[in-house]
């Protein structure tokens, strides 16, 4: 049986880069003594896939990987031997059985929602202001850098939706981001704020608390989890 998995990254995983998290993750599977299915040939390996890495410093209430196993197993039972045997670090919410030839998760992919957290000295109308204008603009271009070279890019149609949202905890400010983010169409969560903090004039970032909400799967204006799937 193939079983997609949601999990938490907390703040005692934050700091995990991908490939650490990958191995955490292989290790609990291994401690819970869950029975996941090899692949063939000389260098057998777990059948293990992950959706779209999690940057390092950010915590995450969404991530997603799938496994194979060699028998079937209660989608609860496999969530609490997980569970039981996870550092605070991962915290596994939802698991749900697929189709062992589903589309693979990467390709579904297209959207994800951040919520940034920050302290700033500025009023709450002007911050406003800065997220009108950015909605506003038909245009917007930054510079992209890449393993080889730096180029312009017209940034404006991966922005989905941008905006202040009520609650501040600790008296922070919550900036809820829905961008584009996939194989295909990508934006880095960081150049947005790089583009905010350009257009306040702050450095308001510097001590944000990132954080992944989820992973989605943006069909017109409907906004699908994997888990819909």
């Amino acid at each position: 049986m193939k079983l997609r998995v949601k999990y938490r990254v907390t703040e005692a995983g934050r700091f995990l880069g991908h490939l650490d998290l990958t191995r955490t993750i292989m290790k609990i599977l291994r401690r819970a003594q869950i029975p996941v299915m090899l692949s063939e040939g000389f260098n057998p390996h777990p059948k293990l896939s992950f959706a779209m890495p999690l940057s390092l410093g950010h915590t995450a209430e969404g991530e997603y990987f799938e496994v194979v196993l060699t028998e079937t197993m209660a989608e609860d039972e496999f969530t609490d031997r997980l569970n039981q045997c996870s550092p605070e670090a991962i915290i596994v919410t939802e698991v749900k059985e697929i189709k062992e030839k589903q589309e693979s998760m990467s390709s579904q992919i297209n959207c994800a929602i951040y919520h940034v957290s920050f302290t700033a000295d500025a009023e709450k109308e002007i911050l406003q202001q800065v997220i009108t204008d950015i909605l506003e603009s038909d245009t917007i271009i930054i510079e992209k850098k890449s393993k080889r070279n730096i180029k312009e890019a017209n940034i404006r149609p991966l922005i989905f939706d941008l905006r202040l949202l009520e609650e501040r905890p600790n008296d922070c400010f919550v900036l809820e981001a829905v961008i584009a983010h996939g194989s295909t169409e990508n934006l880095k969560i960081s150049d947005l704020l790089t583009l905010f903090q350009t257009n306040i004039q702050q450095n308001i970032f510097a001590d944000a608390l990132i954080t992944r909400v989820g992973l989605y799967v943006k069909e017109g204006n409907a906004i699908r989890t994997l888990m819909d799937f």
